[in-house]
């Protein structure tokens, strides 16, 4: 298994606390890209009633640093606490917050950053609006270093992207290899798929989508 499959899985793991149930619960809320290597994103339209209306509602309710940092955490499926931090810092966050009661609640931020229980990423993220998810993954990709982790930086900048960009795209189709190696075919499909939408030019469409 890859590294980066070896960490979603370890991650799926540690936050259902190997709970038979929760670990049933879990995928639901998963793409087969974050499956298969982390390079997914929770569900944000998902089937009605897999997360609750009142558990959104306690998270829109939270202050907009507490928001934020919650949503870093959910657009970075590894549990980093690093990167996680980095991102925190140049948002001008403070990751302290982490340890209030309410988030405590809702999130370990311990060595690795932990969601308390199945689809609580999947809630964090879908409470937000598309602006605060393209700010959070572009702040990810700010905080990642090109060197040592190009294809999840170029990943990040793809989601943090609303509009076609051809370098954004460019930088996706040039990562979908490495992605593959790291998280398996289904990673590899969801960089080229990303590549496409990001994309003006026919030729290039045409040629990862083939």
């Amino acid at each position: 298994m890859s590294t980066n499959g070896t960490q979603r899985r370890e991650q799926i793991l540690a936050e259902t606390r190997g709970n038979p149930r929760a670990l049933l619960e879990a995928p639901l809320g998963l793409s087969p890209g974050e499956l298969a290597g982390g390079f997914g994103l929770p569900d944000v339209a998902g089937p009605a009633g897999r997360i609750d209306d009142s558990l959104l509602r306690r998270i829109r309710g939270l202050p907009g640093p507490a928001r934020m940092l919650l949503l870093v955490a959910a657009a970075e499926p590894t549990g980093s606490r690093s990167l996680v931090s980095r991102a925190a810092a140049l948002l001008g966050l403070d990751i302290g917050v982490a340890s209030g009661a309410q988030l405590a609640e809702l999130a370990d931020f311990g060595t690795r950053v932990l969601f308390r229980y199945p689809l609580m990423r999947s809630a964090v993220y879908r409470a937000a609006s598309a602006a605060e998810r393209q700010q959070a993954h572009h702040t990810l990709a700010e905080v990642i270093d090109p060197r040592t982790d190009s294809d999840r930086r170029a990943w990040h900048r793809g989601l943090a992207t609303p509009e076609p960009d051809e370098d954004a795209a460019a930088e996706l189709e040039r990562s979908a290899g490495p992605a593959q190696a790291r998280g398996g075919v289904a990673a590899a499909a969801a960089f080229l798929e990303r590549a496409a939408e990001l994309t003006d030019d026919p030729a290039r469409r045409a040629k990862v989508t083939d």
